[in-house]
């Protein structure tokens, strides 16, 4: 892997993510998750493969197999909104988030964590543009 060196006149930087603590990944289309979703009249969902020990999700009671319908009262249709959904979030904001699991509906709320990312390089780049056509 290429890593390229922060050039002298960049300042340090460094970003903070919110975390949960999962892995997730879209519903297969036709399996009998998303069978049970459509018959509820779902729109979609995504779902929780694996929780990570003594993070945020797993402290508030997430597990795996559970189906993520809604984040912050907003529904999940894929994982991408899901992901931007989180990625929007604060590190620290408690969030709602409506799970389905076996047969029941369950609303819990996690304390989202902080992940930093430090010495980020931010670089610019400007495209020439040629011809409209």
């Amino acid at each position: 892997m290429y890593k390229r060196q922060r050039p002298a006149y960049l300042p340090a930087l460094s970003k903070t993510f919110p975390v949960l603590g999962i892995n997730v990944n879209e519903i297969a289309s036709g399996s009998e998750r998303a069978e049970k979703l459509q018959e509820l009249g779902k729109p979609g969902g995504v779902l929780v493969e694996m929780v990570i020990p003594n993070m945020p999700a797993e402290k508030a009671g997430l597990q795996e197999g559970d189906i993520i319908m809604s984040f912050e009262s907003r529904p999940v249709r894929s994982l991408r909104e899901f992901l931007s959904d989180l990625a929007g979030a604060q590190p620290g904001q408690t969030v709602s988030m409506c799970l389905m699991r076996a047969a029941y509906r369950k609303t819990i709320y996690v304390t989202l964590g902080r992940n930093v990312m430090g010495n980020v390089i931010v670089l610019l780049h400007r495209r020439k543009i040629t011809g409209c056509g």
